[in-house]
């Protein structure tokens, strides 16, 4: 979020160094998110905002884990079909 795209490649992390990343962070969700309890996972979100559709941490979560992640993964299918490239054959994780 706030990131500026910039034409010069070398800018950027290499696809291997990119995965890892994305690996170490799943990696990290996941082991905060088995931590969590009942008593955890019913409590309220912090950020009022969200109550309506959101109500409770276990709610989050799976809007985070599930919805939001497809969301990603289909920016990434349309990002590859307008620069011609195959459909990609597995997950990218």
């Amino acid at each position: 979020m706030g990131s500026v795209p910039v034409a010069n490649v070398n800018e950027y992390y290499f696809k291997e160094e990119s995965l890892a990343m994305l690996q170490d962070a799943q990696s990290r969700i996941v082991d905060a998110v088995m931590a969590l309890d009942n008593v955890h996972l019913k409590q309220p979100i912090l950020d009022k905002r969200y109550h309506e559709f959101l109500p409770t941490v276990r709610d989050a979560i799976i809007q985070i884990l599930v919805a939001h992640s497809s969301y990603h993964v289909g920016q990434v299918a349309i990002w590859r079909r307008k620069m011609n490239l195959a459909p990609a054959d597995r997950c990218f994780l």
